[in-house]
């Protein structure tokens, strides 16, 4: 090292800085490097005002920043005693994440002294850096120091390189569970946010999909810690207070949680089979009236419960709080009772299709009158108007932009048109009259179209409900899927397409002019000039829109080649004129922009369109089980979380809890209900578990810190420059003091070193502090994750150390749980003779030995 210092120094003339050192400024960068604290102490007391403590080499580092990369603590503690600038040292300690250098370093001002650095950007602060190397301790001392990473939305820079080390400190699992009350919550935001980011930018994209990646996986982790039903409902509820007139007496969740990870697409955690056991209590009423059965079953359930719908809602008109009318609102009935009205739509359609009832004049009414299978369709889409119109406002106007509510608003729209359209036909003109003398644009015509229009989409939606079936809802996602394909598939159709149709018709337009104007002037024995184009007979590429169709239909094999043919006809050669000459260079360039035509949109764009559909279908397969239970889950959160009851058209009709809800709840009646368990007391038990479960996984280690979140509240309304250096990082207000104690706050530094001892295996520290007395430390003390020393020497693999501990009359604790993890014989034999504990509040022997069992 000291040689490296003293090369660099040679060619100082290279750096107006180093140019400038002074023998004595060379020897004391040199020692701090080295280590040499004797030196370093020497030349700062001796240098008689010659040695500026500052100073710096040829890279721009000064003597703390070179002896703390050293790892010399004691020289640069000197240093910094003796006056000098701590300047990239904390960046330097936290790179190296030494924990001793960090602590030192934040007793002194960590402002940049306006150098800049040639070892870290500007944005990356000690806090940012910590959070890349996702370090525990390193970002709880920060974080306690008041120091938070800035929102890159508000930091005042357009480098994009800036903004991902931002984010990518944001997306750090131990910053986001130390910095929110709701790490959940933020999870979600910052994997949505980060998704947009990436999509705005195609460049990098890939970055930030990975840091959303990250991001989402924190959810799940989270998740996995789940331990038993209530804590689930705790989570997934986060707090709701529901009331059972809304959703029945069995299920008394709104899964909120769960409904946010569906708005977030966290697909994964949606997946998740605890996310998935709640969704199916709150489907099935908690068991009260269903329980998951067959397949079989479940379909012969849901054939008699829409065979009974029209009974269903008139029990639940009358009596919706009675007893059956708690059993209706259990959100599988509701389900059964809604595709009971869509089939019975559609039943309603094709017999209108049928004209069944129709009593007028076949082809002859201009201005029919309408038929009572018509009428009830009206009657349909008004209920469907009146349900999207109550989401809307519910839930305001982007709740209906998805597939499901787009379609039912454009069939909506299509039957309403179609309905008022017949009622204009009914004024003016006269009332019957023969099909074939209407307008082209005639009322009625108009809304015949829109009428097969919206029956085909009235039909298709029954395709979203297929998500249902266990076996055909894989095969529905695969070709909503592909139904983004073809729309991709058809703009570069159309592209080649035009391009084609214009060339044929530019050859062919001329001899379909010809023969049309034969066939106009010569109306008696007209002969046209070409073999193959005859006034029965036209050419296909006459126009533009001929010839669009022509090679439309051509990709079916619908297509002729004889309208390429421009083969003369003889009989067409009067006596005496020259004969006709073929045209075979045209005919030739046709032929060959159609045979080219055929090879792009056939051979190359429809391998291309399977190609593409087969990768989204093998998309779908890879990942069946969660890709299927989201878009389940999404679809029954529907009817879990919506409070109408009656499917169309039943809902048109006001029923006696529609008045309740709407008039004597909101004037007279305050009523509350109990929630099942603290949301915040649970999210802060599941942080627990997974900071042990990943700081067992890097070594055992005892934690002191409090680990109450902080929360940086004035962030979101403050700018920042990524030229201030660490004023970002230093952000005034923020620091918000936790309120409560994990209890390692009130340890002894003797029990401090106990738990250090006991993770060491260090026998003789942990002998010696043993021999102190109960009076001065505490043998059950616990760290800041609630872990004892016997644990933490069972844990480590100390079983000296722990049975030292037990003799001297440690309890056990849940050390015998660490030592199953570990499947450690020896552990567990020794533990066995001695006591255990009540069962803490953080574990459970049985649950956890379980969840060993299925990790």
């Amino acid at each position: 090292m000291e040689e490296n210092i003293n090369h660099l120094n040679d060619k100082s003339g290279e750096d107006p800085r180093a140019a400038q050192l002074t023998l004595a400024e060379k020897q004391l960068l040199s020692a701090a490097a080295s280590g040499d604290t004797a030196s370093v102490t020497g030349l700062l007391t001796n240098g008689e005002g010659n040695v500026n403590v500052n100073c710096r080499d040829v890279l721009g580092r000064s003597a703390v920043e070179l002896a703390v990369d050293a790892g010399n603590l004691e020289t640069a503690k000197v240093l910094l005693q003796y006056g000098a600038k701590p300047g990239e040292a904390l960046m330097y300690a936290v790179d190296k994440e030494d924990m001793a250098a960090v602590q030192e370093l934040l007793k002194y001002s960590t402002q940049k002294d306006g150098s800049p650095s040639a070892a870290f950007p500007s944005e990356v602060t000690p806090i940012v850096l910590a959070s890349h190397k996702n370090s525990l301790p390193l970002i709880k001392v920060l974080v306690d120091q008041g120091r938070f990473i800035p929102d890159p939305g508000v930091v005042l820079s357009k480098d994009d390189h800036a903004h991902q080390n931002l984010y990518r400190g944001l997306v750090s699992p131990y910053y986001i569970l130390l910095t929110n009350d709701d790490p959940l919550s933020r999870a979600f935001e910052l994997s949505s946010r980060l998704d947009d980011v990436g999509a705005s930018k195609p460049e990098v994209e890939e970055v930030y999909a990975e840091m959303a990646e990250g991001s989402r996986s924190l959810s799940v982790d989270l998740l996995d810690q789940v331990w038993n039903r209530d804590e689930a409902a705790a989570i997934l509820n986060c707090g709701d207070e529901v009331s059972p007139l809304v959703h029945g007496d069995g299920c008394q969740m709104k899964l909120s949680r769960l409904d946010m990870a569906v708005d977030h697409e966290q697909k994964r955690f949606v997946a998740h089979q605890w996310s998935q056991r709640l969704v199916n209590e709150c489907w099935y009423g908690a068991g009260k009236y269903f329980t998951p059965t067959t397949n079989m079953a479940e379909y012969l359930r849901g054939f008699v419960l829409m065979l009974l719908t029209p009974i269903l809602a008139l029990i639940y008109l009358l009596a919706p709080m009675s007893v059956p009318g708690r059993f209706i609102r259990t959100p599988a009935v509701r389900f059964a009772m809604y595709l009971a009205s869509v089939i019975t739509f559609i039943v309603i359609i094709l017999l209108r299709a049928e004209n069944v009832g129709f009593d007028g004049p076949e082809g002859g009414q201009l201005a029919p009158e309408g038929t009572v299978l018509e009428w009830l369709i009206f009657v349909w889409i008004l209920g469907m108007l009146l349900e999207e119109g109550r989401l809307m406002v519910k839930n305001g106007p982007l709740a209906s932009l998805t597939a499901m509510g787009i379609m039912t608003w454009v069939i909506i729209v299509i039957y309403l048109a179609a309905f008022f359209l017949r009622i204009a036909s009914h004024h003016g003109g006269p009332k019957s009259l023969y099909r074939f003398y209407w307008a082209t644009y005639d009322t009625t015509l108009i809304a015949e179209a829109l009428t097969a229009v919206g029956g085909v989409l009235a039909i298709l939606r029954l395709l979203p409900l297929l998500t249902f079936d266990r076996f055909l809802g894989p095969l529905a996602l695969s070709m909503s899927h592909m139904v983004k394909d073809i729309v991709k598939f058809l703009i570069i159709f159309f592209i080649v397409s035009i391009a084609f149709s214009a060339g044929l018709n530019e050859i062919y337009s001329f001899y379909s002019d010809v023969v049309d104007n034969i066939c106009f002037t010569q109306l008696e024995n007209a002969t046209s000039p070409l073999k193959k184009t005859t006034c029965e007979t036209s050419n296909a590429f006459g126009d533009f829109e001929s010839s669009f169709e022509e090679l439309f239909w051509s990709l079916f094999g619908l297509g002729s080649k004889d309208t390429l043919n421009l083969e003369v006809n003889p009989k067409a050669v009067s006596p005496g004129d020259p004969p006709l000459q073929e045209h075979t260079l045209t005919m030739y360039v046709g032929q060959a922009l159609y045979g080219l035509y055929l090879v792009v949109a056939v051979v190359v764009l429809l391998n291309m369109l399977i190609a593409m559909m087969s990768n989204s279908y093998q998309h779908i397969a890879d990942n069946e089980t969660t890709e299927w239970r989201f878009e389940v889950t999404k679809l029954m959160l529907r009817y879990i979380r919506d409070d109408t009851t009656l499917p169309v058209p039943f809902n048109i009709i006001p029923t006696p809890k529609f008045i309740y809800n709407k008039v004597i709840k909101k004037c007279c009646l305050r009523q509350r209900y109990k929630r099942e368990m603290d949301n915040k007391e649970v999210l802060a038990r599941l942080v627990r578990r997974y900071l042990l479960l990943h700081e067992r996984e890097k070594g055992v280690e005892p934690i002191f810190a409090d680990f109450t979140p902080h929360d940086p509240v004035t962030m979101a309304t403050t700018t920042y420059t990524v030229s201030d250096g660490y004023s970002m990082d230093n952000v005034s207000g923020i620091h918000k003091e936790s309120d409560s104690d994990s209890g390692a706050a009130a340890l002894t530094e003797a029990e401090k070193k106990l738990l250090s001892a006991a993770a060491k295996g260090d026998i003789a520290t942990v002998t010696e502090l043993l021999g102190f007395g109960e009076n001065k430390i505490n043998v059950e003390c616990k760290d800041a994750l609630g872990r004892c020393a016997v644990e933490l020497a069972v844990d480590s693999d100390h079983l000296e150390v722990a049975n030292a501990l037990l003799q001297y009359g440690a309890t056990p604790g849940e050390a015998l749980l660490y030592a199953v993890d570990k499947e450690d014989v020896a552990a567990v034999e020794m533990l066995l003779e001695y006591p255990r504990n009540a069962v803490s509040d953080t574990f459970d022997l049985h649950q956890f030995a379980v969840y060993i069992h299925i990790e």
